[in-house]
C-alpha cells in the first residue's frame, strides 16, 4: 500500500508536534527552576570539613565558599568541589553571613543555644577576609540597635547593612 501525500504531511506535522512540545516542556522546566542535584559534602563533627549546625553560606569573589558552623563558632572555607581551605574561628553562635565590596564577612548571633549552655548575646560581628574581628555591634532586647535572633544579612552596593531580626518581626538597616 502507497503513503498518501496526506498520511506524509501528518506524520511530519505530528513529529514538530512533538519536537514543540517538547521543547517547550524543557522551557518549563528551566523556567521553573528546577534543581539538579551536583555534590554534596561534610558531616557531623568538628574537624575540618565537619559541621554542628550549618547556617550561612556565601560565595566570595575567587569562587570559595564560606559557611557558618553555629555549634562550632566558626566559619569555613571550602572551594566549589568542597575541598576544605581554612577555618576561622568566630564568636559563639554564627548564623546569617554576607560579604561587603572589600570581602569583610558579616555575620549575625544569635543567643539559641543547648540546654546545658549559658545563653550568648545577639549581635552582628564583622571579620576580615583573614578571620580577624573588625568590630561587633548590637545586643539582645527590642530597641533600635538591638536583635532578638538576628537571622539573615544583606549589605547593598551604597554599604547599607540589612538584618532581619527574627523574633522582632523587622528589618534593621546600618
Amino acid at each position: 500500500m502507497r503513503d498518501s501525500p496526506l498520511t506524509n504531511w501528518h506524520a511530519c506535522l505530528l513529529l514538530c508536534l512533538l519536537v514543540l512540545c517538547s521543547r517547550a516542556s524543557q522551557a518549563d522546566e528551566s523556567r521553573q527552576g528546577l534543581a539538579r542535584f551536583v555534590l554534596e559534602w561534610g558531616q557531623h563533627g568538628s574537624d575540618a570539613g565537619e559541621f554542628d549546625v550549618p547556617i550561612g553560606i556565601v560565595v566570595t569573589t575567587s569562587g570559595n565558599l564560606l559557611v557558618s558552623d553555629f555549634y562550632n563558632a566558626r566559619v569555613q572555607c571550602f572551594t566549589s568541589e568542597g575541598k576544605h581551605v581554612a577555618t576561622h574561628p568566630v564568636l559563639p553562635n554564627p548564623g546569617g553571613m554576607a560579604l561587603d565590596g572589600d570581602g569583610n564577612i558579616y555575620l549575625s548571633h544569635f543567643s539559641a543555644m543547648r540546654a546545658d549552655e549559658e545563653k550568648k548575646p545577639d549581635r552582628i560581628s564583622v571579620y576580615s577576609p583573614q578571620g580577624e574581628l573588625l568590630r561587633q555591634w548590637g545586643r539582645t532586647g527590642t530597641g533600635d540597635g538591638e536583635f532578638d535572633y538576628p537571622g539573615g544579612i544583606a549589605i547593598s552596593r551604597a554599604g547599607h547593612v540589612y538584618v532581619a531580626d527574627q523574633t522582632n518581626r523587622r528589618v534593621q538597616v546600618f
